[in-house]
């Protein structure tokens, strides 16, 4: 038998709950048992009688200083509801969490040395806090996400994608090297993450050199498939005109346009898609799949869709505002692509200082960051993580759709059910007990819940800040928002015809009746020969004209003509519409400018040029 140690608190735990439980028991005495177990004395009779005095046990603890000011049971409360917020988006700051550990606190009458004026918990119980739980919590910076994203990504438009998908697949008979994936990302001469550097500990300020403050954007359209083969990418270049030098460096068998802006195109990615089908050689004997976002120029581009039912490629939509969890090349090939993109930036300004790097660099350098990134298990792990190959629905837990009101109500549930279980088996069969203790019911709560004690005696901390939701209602997509589909079948595209059909008459009635109207006016005001008129009247485009100069003595006053300032009514091809009596040119045909003046007895239009530069009044031929 060992001799106590005299250091403080040096006593085994495990030694102290034995002997605790042994002297309860009443098998040993407490000098006995201190002895036997190597505890000491007094401190054993003072977890005795804490034992004896509650029913909840008090945890043994070897480590000195202030006791936590909550129990186990409300702490572990406190750290459960702090990562169910996190999950619903809604994460809990420093500040957050010293006022709610001081309103749980007030809510259970539990003794504290909290900041009364401030209404929150101080620094070091949140150290001490936070450090207790080294395990569980940590401080992290959290990534923004849009709401759209948070109410799209549902559990039910999962399934829906999933219940699409599933046929298809056993189209092709689950075969990898036919389930492919295309995803645009925008790129620039000026990296969007430097790469962390060392330098003095404390400087304030730590700079890294980029090309420019702001780069122009260039469009690259990447595919990959889910046995890890990658079709070349199109590049989209921000300008008018292609140069050859452009596509020095790219990977082999890449592919170029060009627009103004840098961004996809309805037209740009049909030639991409004739670029995919030229590489997979897709026919209807054997088949792909193409699982895309939806994009207007994947969704609603008639021309992709009947190139695809005639070469036997399916084109599947996945849900709206859910491709950060869905789209197997936002999983797993954008992120390194970038990050490699940035680092061969980084590298070429250090090997060629001072230059900087232009558009004309862009393809070497995004060539070789597109091969280091480009690999077999790269293309597999993102299938994988989405759930599309292998096809896997459970890919995404209970905590993915937590602010979803349904998910929560089950959770609730779940949990409710768990603490009737366990006071069933302290309190034995008697249910009518149980459910009154646990103030379980088939009705929602009421708004005086956050007032109850929950089963194990203490407001909760969801009770005192409670938790967000997304109801049914509020998540209910829009007229107008997307859905998953099948782009390639019948029903899309009949809808989308009858869209586009509807679109285009509607344009042809609002151009007619617009021109109708413009021509009314036209007409009232070629009419208009008010004598002595010396108002001005304003044009749509804020122009002042003023009135023909008009003579009670000469008969010109009868015949109002326009002059060379005269634009009234060429403010848009849309509104008006008119035919040069000589050439028979249309007025909405006019590109270049052109002046035109109107016949003073028949009332009809001539370009100035053609009727002969007439100074004063104009007659047109077939009128003299």
């Amino acid at each position: 038998m060992m001799t106590p140690p005299k250091k403080r608190k040096a006593w085994d735990k495990d030694h102290m709950n034995r002997a605790v439980e042994a002297v309860v028991r009443k098998e040993m005495g407490y000098l006995k048992a201190a002895r036997y177990f190597c505890v000491p004395q007094t401190t054993l009779e003072r977890y005795v009688k804490q034992r004896r005095e509650s029913e909840n046990e008090e945890e043994i603890s070897t480590k000195l200083g202030r006791k936590p000011v909550f129990p186990p049971d409300l702490e572990s409360d406190l750290v459960s509801h702090c990562l169910l917020m996190e999950e619903r988006f809604f994460g809990v700051t420093r500040t957050d969490l010293k006022r709610l550990a001081y309103r749980l606190a007030l809510a259970n009458n539990i003794p504290n040395k909290f900041n009364e004026k401030t209404e929150s918990a101080g620094k070091k119980w949140l150290q001490a806090f936070l450090k207790r739980h080294a395990l569980t919590l940590s401080v992290r910076v959290p990534q923004g996400i849009s709401m759209a994203r948070v109410k799209s990504f549902s559990e039910e438009n999962v399934n829906i994608f999933f219940n699409i998908l599933e046929p298809e697949l056993q189209k092709i008979n689950f075969n990898p090297n036919r389930i492919y994936n295309c995803d645009e990302t925008g790129i620039s001469i000026v990296q969007h993450k430097n790469t962390k550097v060392i330098a003095l500990k404390g400087k304030r300020s730590v700079a890294s050199l980029t090309s420019a403050e702001r780069g122009l954007l260039i469009t690259v359209v990447a595919c990959m498939n889910a046995a890890g083969h990658y079709v070349p990418p199109l590049i989209v270049f921000p300008r008018k005109n292609m140069q050859t030098e452009l596509m020095d460096g790219t990977p082999p068998g890449s592919i170029h346009a060009c627009h103004i802006s840098g961004w996809i195109q309805a037209d740009i990615f049909t030639q991409w898609f004739r670029h995919f089908l030229g590489v997979v050689k897709a026919t209807k004997s054997d088949p792909a799949i193409l699982i895309l976002d939806g994009h207007y120029s994947h969704t609603r581009n008639m021309e992709v869709i009947e190139l695809g039912r005639e070469n036997g490629v399916s084109i599947v939509c996945l849900p709206p505002h859910s491709s950060h969890k869905m789209q197997p090349l936002d999983l797993a090939f954008m992120k390194p692509l970038k990050t490699f993109y940035c680092q061969e930036i980084e590298s070429w300004l250090k090997n060629n200082f001072p230059r900087t790097v232009t558009t004309r660099q862009v393809g070497k350098l995004f060539g070789n960051a597109y091969l280091r990134a480009a690999t077999v298990e790269t293309a597999v792990n993102g299938f994988r993580k989405s759930g599309i190959y292998p096809l896997n629905r459970n890919v995404f837990r209970s905590h993915d759709f937590a602010i979803h009101s349904g998910n929560e109500e089950h959770t609730e549930r779940r949990d409710q059910q768990s603490s009737v279980h366990e006071l069933r088996q302290q309190n034995g069969p008697d249910t009518t007990d149980v459910t009154a203790s646990t103030g379980c019911s088939e009705q929602s709560p009421s708004p005086s819940s956050s007032q109850m004690h929950s089963s194990r005696g203490f407001v909760r901390a969801s009770d005192v800040s409670p938790l967000p939701s997304i109801s049914n209602a509020a998540a209910e997509r829009s007229s107008r928002a997307g859905s998953a589909k099948i782009i390639t079948s019948s029903p899309h595209k009949e809808q989308l015809a009858l869209s586009q059909m509807k679109k285009n008459a509607g344009v042809v009635n609002k151009k007619a009746a617009t021109q109708a109207k413009r021509l009314q006016e036209v007409a009232r005001r070629g009419s208009y020969t008010q004598k002595g008129s010396t108002s001005k009247q304003m044009g749509k485009r804020g122009r002042k004209r003023q009135d023909p100069p008009t003579s009670s003595s000469s008969d010109d006053s009868d015949f109002p003509s326009l002059s060379e300032d005269d634009d009234w009514g060429r403010e848009s091809e849309d509104e008006n519409d008119a035919e040069c009596v000589y050439c028979l040119g249309l007025f909405s045909d006019d590109q270049s400018g052109e002046q035109w003046i109107r016949c003073q007895k028949c009332l009809k239009w001539a370009h100035i040029h053609c009727a002969g530069n007439p100074k004063k009044k104009f007659v047109c031929l077939k009128c003299k």
